[in-house]
């Protein structure tokens, strides 16, 4: 009762407003819901979305956590959108197809407009692709194109060699932007005034605490079902459900094992369970000493208890292949990979000079609070490794891990293209610092991506994975643990939502007859 109490008023004190009644139909794939943007008495349809955390901006280049790209999809369209399977459906896009294998075509629906009423152009278009050489996370990639031209309302796009990873990254990537309005807005227009031409505009945004989104009436698939969004952050499992069972909140996201057991036998909830294609790993900088010393590196690959730490939050399935286990026709269990074993762990470190009188010291980096890195660190401690958590902001871990100032890392990576490729492309020289956080570098293994990047053969493809599997399990580059399921808990009357493997939680076609 208790906790109930405190999940209300906390949810009062971030002034959430109760969800009104609406009416609905089932929106069809690949559109906005249809227009019914009011009950019978005329009230506007509302609901209140929780998430652990909430974004310090709204350009999701930038910030790509999981929950920012749930709120950010509303706002931006992308040239096209990825349904619940990862396969693509109309965005700006209408239509599109792939000319040869450096070549891909698309019709623009320039119907589309911003949520400041300007039309959207074919040079709005363009300029979104050409400005990600301007960020980071997504340089990597822009790097990839050749050329983005235009005649009429037809979009082409060049890449510059055969790659079968890059055009599914650039799409998921690439949001559509306003030229004119970035480039007079400045940081405002960029992270928190932001204006797309996506189903909702931003109508109130405290960073990291609310955001509020509207409607947006001239959506060119339609107007959304739901009126008005209320996005607010409450970082408990516990409370997120409590405030859905309380009936403050209509959807709460991404919450433990624990409380989705909870929903599920008081069967009065909508429920949510899905396979992410999320891994947990834990990631060593082979540039940097002692760790470019492959025996430290799988002396600390066998003092990590895979199996008890894919365990915990209510259990995480265990992987032991670089690829994740949504790629069926291409994983397989690594025959190298490390299991628990501290006495050789101990041995190896021995044989490189760590003992008592000399212990090994190192740090790992994370902004993930999660139990298994102290199991870990409790493992190391019992031979003689003196482990230290260097917990970090998110933005602050982005910037230490992309300049490699690091001992280790542990993390979570998503596969945003949908691609075995983008898997394997973690190991691949040409992604120092970016993709390749480890900062691994492996002839044979860059050869071995060069031909994955180009073949169609699924066989090869195989082949090819099962020999990068076993040649990283024993560098030991990055140790794969385990991988994410999705739960999430919804009111009885709230449907049409549905979370990705890519961990986005999509709102865009939510209906609401509360």
């Amino acid at each position: 009762m208790k906790r109930k109490i405190f999940a209300i008023l906390l949810i009062l004190a971030l002034s959430l407003s109760l969800a009104a009644c609406g009416g609905s139909q089932t929106p069809a794939p690949g559109s906005s819901s249809p227009s019914a943007s009011s009950t019978p008495a005329g009230k506007p349809v509302e609901i209140t979305v929780a998430f652990s955390v909430l974004p310090n901006g709204l350009e999701p280049i930038v910030e790509d956590l999981s929950t920012t790209l749930s709120v950010t999809c509303l706002i931006f369209d992308k040239l096209v959108e990825l349904d619940e399977k990862l396969e693509m459906i109309p965005g700006v896009a209408k239509t599109w197809k792939q000319l040869d294998e450096l070549t891909w075509e698309f019709e623009i629906n320039l119907d589309h407009k911003f949520h400041n009423g300007d039309q959207l152009t074919m040079e709005d278009v363009v300029y979104s692709f050409e400005r990600l050489h301007d960020f980071t996370r997504s340089a990597d990639v822009a790097v990839m194109i050749d050329s983005v031209t235009y005649t009429g309302n037809i979009l082409t796009l060049k890449t510059k060699q055969p790659n079968n990873t890059t055009v599914p990254r650039l799409l998921w990537t690439t949001i559509i932007v306003n030229k004119k309005y970035l480039e007079s807005g400045g940081d405002d227009a960029l992270y928190t005034k932001v204006i797309g031409t996506g189903p909702y505009k931003v109508v109130d945004f405290i960073p990291g605490q609310s955001v509020v989104l509207e409607a947006w009436a001239e959506h060119a698939l339609g107007k959304p079902q739901v009126d008005k969004i209320s996005f607010v952050a409450i970082p408990e499992n516990g409370n997120r459900y409590i405030a859905v069972e309380s009936g403050q909140v209509q959807y709460a996201g991404l919450i433990s094992t624990y409380e989705f057991e909870l929903a599920k036998e008081k069967g009065t909830f909508n429920l949510l369970e899905a396979q992410s294609n999320r891994n947990y790993n834990i990631t060593f900088n082979t540039e940097r000493a002692p760790f470019d010393n492959v025996n430290v590196r799988k002396a600390l690959s066998f003092a990590l208890n895979q199996d008890s730490f894919a365990a915990l939050e209510g259990g995480r399935p265990k992987i032991t292949s670089i690829l994740f286990a949504s790629f069926p026709a291409y994983y397989r269990e690594s025959r190298n990979q490390p299991g628990f074993d501290l006495d050789k762990a101990k041995q190896l470190l021995e044989a490189e000079g760590y003992n008592a009188s000399n212990p090994l010291k190192c740090s790992i980096l994370t902004w993930l609070n999660d139990p298994g890195i102290e199991l870990f660190q409790s493992d190391l401690r019992k031979i003689g490794v003196e482990l230290s958590i260097d917990f970090r902001e998110f933005s602050v871990y982005i910037a230490e891990e992309g300049g490699g100032n690091f001992d280790m890392v542990f993390g979570a990576n998503k596969n945003i293209a949908g691609t075995a490729l983008m898997d394997l492309e973690r190991l691949d020289t040409g992604f120092k610092g970016t993709r390749n956080i480890s900062r691994y570098s492996n002839p044979r293994v860059d050869e071995l991506i060069a031909r994955a990047r180009v073949t169609a053969d699924a066989k090869e493809l195989a082949d090819i994975t099962d020999e990068l599997n076993d040649i990283v399990a024993e560098d030991c580059p990055v140790f794969p643990i385990c991988v994410m399921t999705m739960y999430s808990v919804l009111d009885k009357n709230l449907t049409g939502v549905y979370n990705r493997a890519d961990q986005t939680q999509v709102l865009r076609y939510a209906v609401y007859n509360g």
